[in-house]
Parts: C-alpha cells; sequence; structure tokens
C-alpha cells in the first residue's frame, strides 16, 4: 500500500570497531545491509574495523547489540538522519524538492548552498552537520515509503565531535532516537510573510523611508527570481556554466538574518500540507 506522509529513519551509519563482529552475520535480519571492513589507519590503530549499515532498522541495530562482545568496542563515526516525502509522480517529487528550497533553513547553516548531479548540499563535506537533499530516485528508507517516489532530505552528522553533540554516542542513543526532535532541531520551516516587509528586510543601501511598499515587494520578487541567492553548481562539467540554480532561502537568510522576523514558523505537519499543495501547481503559481 502507497502512502503520502513523510517518513523518517536512519539511511546511514558507520562506526569503527575493535573487532570483525564475526558473530553479526549469523543474527542480522533477512535483507539487512550490513558491511564490516578491515581498515589501515595509521593514526588510529585503536580501532581495525569498520562497521557501514544502509537503512539500517530496529531488528538490524538490535543484532549489532548482540553481536557486541564484552570485549568489544564501538564508536559511531557517521550518521545520516533522513526524511522522504513519498508521492504518486517524479514531477511531485522535483516540485517539493523546489518548495523546500524556498521555505526551510538549516539552524547555524552555512551562506551557500552547492548542488552537483541532482544532490544540493548545505554546507562543504567538511562541515560536521550537513543537509543533502535530492528528488529524482525512489526511497530507499527501511519504512512503508520504499520504492516510491520522493523527495529526500537528510542530515549528515560527521566525525565523532558532531556525533557527540548530538548525544548519539552508543547504539542505545540510535535506538531511543526521537526522529522528529532531532529534525525539528535542526531544520526551520517557514510561510512568507507580507512581501512589503520582506523587501524591507533586505539589506540595501536606500533608506527604508525612501522605498514604496510596491517598491519593496518588487525588490523581495526580484530577490526569488535573481541569481544572487540560488544554488552554486559545483559540478565538473562546465559545458552548463551560465545556467541558474533554484533560489535558496537558507542563503538569502544567511545575508539578510531580519528577514526570518517578517516568516511564520511553521509545524512540520503544517509545512508539509502545504508544501503538498504547492507541488500539485504549476511552478508559476508560486510567484
Amino acid at each position: 500500500m502507497k502512502i503520502y506522509k513523510s517518513v523518517t529513519a536512519f539511511d546511514r551509519i558507520i562506526l569503527k570497531s575493535t573487532s570483525p563482529l564475526d558473530q553479526l552475520k549469523d543474527q542480522l535480519p533477512n535483507g539487512a545491509k550490513v558491511k564490516v571492513t578491515p581498515v589501515d589507519v595509521p593514526f588510529s590503530p585503536n580501532w581495525p574495523y569498520k562497521v557501514d549499515i544502509r537503512q539500517p532498522d530496529a531488528a538490524t541495530l538490535a543484532a549489532l547489540k548482540r553481536a557486541v562482545g564484552p570485549d568489544t568496542q564501538l564508536e559511531i563515526s557517521y550518521i545520516e538522519v533522513a526524511r522522504d516525502y513519498p508521492v504518486r509522480f517524479a514531477t511531485e517529487a522535483q516540485r517539493l524538492l523546489l518548495y523546500f528550497l524556498r521555505t526551510a533553513t538549516l539552524r547555524y547553516g552555512p551562506q551557500v548552498v552547492t548542488m552537483t548531479e541532482n544532490i544540493l548540499y548545505y554546507g562543504d563535506a567538511n562541515r560536521g552537520l550537513r543537509l543533502a537533499l535530492y528528488a529524482d530516485r525512489p526511497s530507499k528508507l527501511a519504512t512503508p515509503a520504499q520504492g516510491q517516489p520522493c523527495l529526500h532530505t537528510e542530515l549528515r552528522l560527521q566525525g565523532a565531535e558532531a556525533v557527540r553533540k548530538a548525544h548519539l554516542l552508543t547504539l542505545d542513543d540510535l535506538t531511543s532516537l526521537n526522529f522528529k526532535a532531532f529534525w525539528n532541531q535542526h531544520i526551520s520551516l517557514w510561510e512568507y510573510g507580507n512581501r512589503a516587509r520582506m523587501g524591507a528586510a533586505l539589506r540595501t543601501q536606500t533608506p527604508r523611508r525612501l522605498i514604496t511598499d510596491n517598491a519593496l515587494r518588487t525588490r523581495f520578487s526580484r530577490a526569488l527570481s535573481g541569481s544572487r541567492y540560488t544554488a552554486k553548481s559545483i559540478d565538473v562539467d562546465t559545458s552548463n556554466e551560465g545556467a541558474k540554480g533554484p533560489f535558496v532561502l537558507q542563503m538569502l537568510a544567511a545575508k539578510n538574518p531580519e528577514v526570518k522576523s517578517t516568516m511564520r514558523l511553521l509545524t512540520a505537519a503544517e509545512w508539509e500540507e502545504r508544501a503538498r499543495a504547492a507541488a500539485l501547481k504549476p511552478l508559476t503559481w508560486w510567484r
């Protein structure tokens, strides 16, 4: 049965291990995607094995916990916490992606959002907390939405410091994670307010008292349609170098933080209702 409501789950977890976890293969549930490989890291000799888990569910994490003997230590080094928005058609997923970019911000996020190979990134590869989005492939999460077209959004925690700050240090921490609270902690979802006030919040040399409301609305409309606040392509192929990426609220808000005071913060449920309605409209309706 197909579902059309967002789902949240782990997409990937990487751990370091002091042992090869030989007992793990006999305890994993059918379909579990777990790979244990030896690694040779000169500056980290205490962690000779890497455990890579794709789309883990509760049963997979429970099996891993049973396989860890008293002499084995684990350290979580990478986590992807994903939220998928399943839809009927690929075109709806693409529109949801554009709507997300226009109405969502990452807390303490970067000033620049980049895109490559149909994936958009909030922050560079070295960032401890990074947001990634795409809408051109079906959901892979271990949820009832698996296989459906979707907007895929994921928060990536990279490195021991980022994992520590998120308080996800043990397998028990992972299995007890409140996905909704975690997502709300890092992602803000917005509804635009008065366009004149939003235009006034954009930094400019001209004093506010000298600009009419109509001019302020035009200023904000130009910010939406111009290239200043659009995702920047980092593709190696430069044949399409002049192409303009989609508008990104994150970039506008990072350079004009006052604009947040002109918008209304939505709950995840409120935002999803509005986003799904917008995804059924032609893009010209959004202007």
